[in-house]
């Protein structure tokens, strides 16, 4: 029996579709490609937080931390015109971040501007407003 092979200008295309679809792994690559922020739910947070090598990070202001916080948290203020500067200097970027603000918007900005600094970054779904397990 006659085994057929595969032209390799139809084994191509395939490497090419494959390769592209494994790319974006939730890391910002040199080039500047959009990376993808995972947004997870308070439950998987949480299991996270059990992790010691995270990164716990609160981006509400001042104020919205002293009334309340996730233990552990680090409080890193999106709204404050260093954010960058301070991410950069303070945060290790071999470590997962787990971020979260009131309600999710402003954790949704800084994991932006943090994944494209190069950060893995989790947000919090529904921020702290939604998590039960304070």
């Amino acid at each position: 029996m006659k085994t057929k092979l595969i032209p390799s200008l139809l084994i191509l295309p395939l490497l090419v579709l494959f390769s592209c679809a494994c790319k974006k792994t939730g890391k910002a690559d040199a080039a500047g490609d959009r990376a993808i922020v995972n947004h997870i739910d308070a439950e998987r947070f949480r299991e996270m937080l059990a992790d010691t090598t995270v990164q716990l990070i609160d981006v509400r202001t001042a104020e919205e931390y002293a009334a309340g916080h996730i233990g552990n948290a680090r409080l890193l203020p999106v709204t404050d015109n260093d954010f960058r500067e301070r991410a950069e200097r303070e945060l290790d970027k071999h470590k997962p971040l787990l971020i979260y603000c009131r309600s999710g918007a402003r954790s949704a900005k800084a994991a932006d501007i943090l994944l494209r600094q190069g950060y893995f970054v989790f947000n919090l779904k529904g921020g702290y407003k939604g998590y039960p397990y304070k």
